[in-house]
């Protein structure tokens, strides 16, 4: 079986990248058989064929299914959806891990999501948000945290004296905030690991952090991935503007605060209680408390993000999933009625 997948690909962007590998290999695990082209809606990308080249030939000489995700694709991916399901022809479309960014959202977009998403054969929001624009759109759903969630904890000895700092070159206002924030741990002694969690173009976390380098810092490289995530798994703390950051924080036990940029985060992180606590001041806010239950909580997530994946095979391997899913018993319910 080819698999299309379909996401921020190429840019490179850590999140979105993690979020790839992470999913194939869930998939993989799953149905052995499966391979998997990278596709992406930007134009130019590394590794991942661009849309554009896509719709002469038809998304059929490329797949045999097609998976659209995982990251935040809507409302932003109304601009090449209409583009991409002229060009599907007889092959199915799914969703996985996709969420709602609401910085950008409108109702209108959220009408215009719903209508869309009746052309999906499963959706896997990671949030309630996305989560109700597909029961909106009686298609067969499931609310499950970030695939991201289902990556393996770093094992690497914690440095008590470093710090990871991530901040996000979409949000220039904070520096100012984050460059007292580094002021303030090197004075006190510690090291704050700069670590850039994008490298678009317009989205440079590379310069962002070089604009944080200062005397007493330790500057990382962004790729590949695991390597950003055993250097947070060895920090002792994390402040991050970049939600992924967050969650590699969260998987490997690091106490962190989150910078929430886009007013979106409460619902994507600390989804169980734990290590994470939301700020809009990185100079002023620490890193939240440890709580005790979280091992426990982690394995409830986890075990969320694999029921997902099992639902998401099933209906890539041609299972009846409808009635197994409680968010669409209502529904199920409502079509039998009529």
């Amino acid at each position: 079986m080819h698999i299309g997948v379909l996401g921020w690909l190429g840019a490179p962007n850590l999140g979105d990248e993690a979020a790839y590998d992470l999913l194939v290999a869930g998939i993989q695990a799953r149905l052995p058989g499966a391979s998997f082209v990278r596709l992406t809606p930007f134009t130019v990308a590394r590794d991942a064929f661009p849309l554009r080249v896509i719709p002469s030939q038809g998304l059929g000489a490329f797949c045999d299914a097609l998976v659209l995700g995982p990251g935040g694709m809507f409302p932003g991916g109304l601009s090449w959806l209409g583009v991409l399901c002229n060009s599907l022809g007889s092959v199915p479309l799914y969703a996985a891990s996709v969420g709602w960014s609401p910085s950008i959202a409108t109702p209108q977009a959220e009408r215009d999501t719903a209508w869309w998403l009746r052309r999906f054969a499963f959706v896997w929001a990671r949030d309630e948000t996305f989560g109700n624009l597909a029961a909106q759109a009686e298609v067969p759903c499931v609310v499950a945290p970030d695939v991201v969630y289902s990556a393996q904890p770093a094992p690497e000895e914690r440095d008590p004296l470093a710090v990871a700092i991530m901040p996000n070159s979409t949000r220039p206002d904070l520096r100012p905030a984050f460059a007292a924030l580094v002021a303030r741990l090197v004075a006190e002694g510690r090291r704050p690991v700069l670590l850039p969690a994008s490298g678009l173009a317009e989205q440079d976390d590379i310069a962002e952090c070089k604009a944080l380098a200062v005397e007493g810092t330790v500057l990382r490289g962004l790729w590949p991935w695991q390597d950003v995530a055993r250097e947070v798994a060895r920090c002792s703390a994390c402040y991050s503007a970049r939600k992924h950051g967050a969650v590699l924080a969260e998987v490997s036990g690091v106490s962190s605060a989150a910078v929430d940029v886009t007013g979106g985060l409460a619902g994507l992180l600390g989804v169980s209680g734990g290590y994470t606590r939301l700020t809009d001041d990185p100079e002023g806010c620490a890193p939240a408390e440890a709580s005790p239950a979280w091992p426990d909580a982690l394995q409830c997530v986890r075990g969320r993000v694999a029921g997902a994946l099992d639902k998401l095979c099933g209906a890539l391997s041609g299972e009846a999933l409808l009635d197994s899913i409680p968010e669409q018993q209502a529904v199920v319910a409502a079509r039998r009625d009529v």
